[in-house]
């Protein structure tokens, strides 16, 4: 249901078509299990010195099983390392899961689940478990890609549109100089 994470990536060493969904992918991933090694979330969830090792391990696990994953697709082909990707998401996500709710108590992990939730923001819809869990209709479950796609354009352009603004204040700047 969330996203969980690794460590950053070292280990991708060329860019390929499929960088971008792949960082989309990473991206994503690593804010999760990322935000267990805050300090503030930690507090928040009240975690132990124990929990703290053992959550520490389990990242450490995890990390390892990712690195030694992504180096077995580095060299597939884009519509296989996607789906390879896809694959390798659910089943860490999965995994990281069973080993967290572990650790966590039950209100402790509802908290995390909240806090991943949070943080995923409007991806967050994407989870067929959040779907489900707010009863959303087919139809709202078509249109939650699109809109994503949407508001995804709609920042590249912002981003792009204030970029130009400052080049066009940096040329200005020069040439009344």
């Amino acid at each position: 249901m969330y996203c969980l994470a690794a460590v950053p990536l070292l280990l991708v060493t060329s860019i390929t078509e499929w960088a971008q969904p792949f960082h989309e992918f990473y991206h994503s991933f690593s804010e999760s299990l990322t935000l267990l090694r805050l300090e503030e979330v930690q507090t928040d969830l009240r975690l132990s010195t124990e929990q703290n090792v053992k959550m520490k391990q389990v990242l450490e696990t995890l990390k390892e099983k990712y690195h030694k994953q992504i180096r077995s697709i580095h060299d597939t082909s884009t519509e296989e390392g996607l789906k390879v990707v896809n694959q390798l998401q659910k089943e860490i996500r999965e995994e990281g899961h069973k080993l967290i709710e572990k650790i966590l108590r039950y209100e402790q992990y509802r908290r995390y689940q909240q806090i991943s939730c949070q943080q995923m923001g409007f991806k967050a819809f994407t989870d067929g478990a959040i779907q489900k869990g707010l009863q959303l209709t087919d139809n709202q479950i078509k249109k939650i890609p699109v809109m994503i796609e949407d508001a995804k354009t709609k920042k590249n352009n912002l981003r792009d549109m204030t970029f130009n603004a400052y080049e066009k204040i940096d040329q200005d700047t020069i040439h009344s100089m």
